[in-house]
């Protein structure tokens, strides 16, 4: 729920709060958004105890982290504070702190949606921009400048700044004063579209494990976050949303990979066994069952990918130098894919290789499951597997 009531009032008196408390009884999971304005009050239905109140973070756009995120980012201006509790069966009653949850509320792609005077402004501006940048009106095709080659000095005299500066200088302004990004998106800001993303998520859990209870879904969204510990605990609740663990933890609660562990998780012998997977050592390293006293220490981790419509998926990476069909997984159930890799202490990018019938040639995919990155010169970041 992206709006808020008019004025402060007890959760318990306000008939909005009432009403999403009462259907939160009757099975659904409701998350609303904290509000912008940085203070110490919550309007309903944020103010709802089982609601899940969403506040926000600024990331300052950067690519995404493990620990540098945490670090960086700054809080939005959410409101905060506490409530008086619910009664319910078997629970006592308190107060209880919100906001739960922190998600994005600054730099986000929202669309503009026509019809509207905005949506024809910005679409003339854009428009506009691609003729002073040189590309081609009657082309849909033509995303780059006429010139094939390097531009003249010719062609330079033509192009923004120097060329008609007034006009591209209005231009920039307008499309400033719109936080144009494209011409059907503009950048948004505040906890409306942070509980917007807390939402989709929760969808997202429910198809993944369509057998999770509004409680559940609570849980795992809060034992999921990302702790901000540089911030006041009452400003953060559990901490920063991170959808790709919400979901990989629905698939485990009771959920079709019940008992399987994550993606890059170190495993014990005992955990290798039960699991029986095919496992693999890198080339030339020695295997765990032939080790001897004094050689460098081997781990095994598990590995695992979704891929319901591949024919074949492999893990490539540094250890394998980036071959496809090495290191083969096994298909596990419900479109997923497993294996196990042993491999001696250190930093290890890698990536899935998975061929389909829509990609027969393969095509390669970052561990959705694991958070830990590193840049791989390409449009997206290699996954890292950090042994130790």
């Amino acid at each position: 729920i992206s709006v808020g009531g008019d004025f402060l009032q007890p959760w318990s008196e306000n008939p909005v709060a009432l009403a999403v408390e009462a259907l939160i009884e009757r099975g659904l999971f409701v998350a609303a958004a904290a509000g912008n304005s940085g203070r110490n009050e919550l309007r309903a239905p944020a103010s709802a105890p089982n609601v899940m109140t969403v506040g926000g973070v600024d990331d300052g756009n950067q690519p995404w982290a493990r620990q540098a995120t945490a670090q960086r980012c700054a809080l939005y201006p959410h409101n905060y504070g506490s409530v008086a509790a619910a009664y319910r069966a078997k629970v006592a009653a308190g107060q209880v702190r919100k906001p739960e949850l922190l998600a994005l509320a600054r730099w986000l792609p929202a669309p503009i949606l026509p019809p509207s005077a905005i949506f024809r402004e910005v679409v003339t501006l854009g428009e506009l921009r691609r003729l002073l940048l040189g590309y081609d009106p009657l082309r849909n095709d033509d995303f780059g400048w006429r010139t094939a080659g390097p531009l003249t000095p010719d062609d330079t005299r033509f192009h923004p700044p120097t060329w008609m500066p007034e006009v591209w200088h209005g231009l920039r302004q307008r499309m400033n004063a719109h936080k144009w990004i494209h011409p059907f998106y503009q950048h948004v800001d505040g906890t409306s579209v942070s509980v917007a993303q807390v939402s989709a998520v929760a969808a997202q859990m429910v198809q993944a494990n369509p057998r999770l209870t509004p409680l559940q879904i609570r849980a795992l969204l809060l034992q999921s976050a990302l702790p901000l510990p540089v911030f006041p605990p009452h400003l953060t609740g559990a901490g920063l949303l991170q959808p790709w663990k919400a979901v990989a933890l629905a698939l485990r609660a009771g959920g079709p990979l019940a008992g399987t562990p994550l993606s890059a998780t170190p495993l014990t012998p005992d955990a290798l066994a039960t699991l029986q997977l095919p496992t693999w050592s890198a080339p030339g390293m020695v295997t765990t069952s032939s080790r001897r006293q004094g050689d460098t220490p081997l781990v095994t981790v598990y590995l695992g990918c979704y891929a319901p419509a591949a024919e074949r998926v492999s893990v490539v990476g540094a250890f394998n130098h980036w071959q496809p069909g090495q290191f083969l997984l096994t298909r596990h159930t419900a479109g997923w894919w497993h294996g196990a890799i042993t491999l001696p202490i250190g930093p290890y990018a890698y990536r899935f290789w998975i061929e389909s019938p829509t990609a027969p040639n393969g095509q390669w995919l970052a561990d959705p499951e694991n958070d830990a990155t590193v840049e791989s010169g390409y449009q997206t970041q290699h996954s890292l597997l950090e042994i130790g």
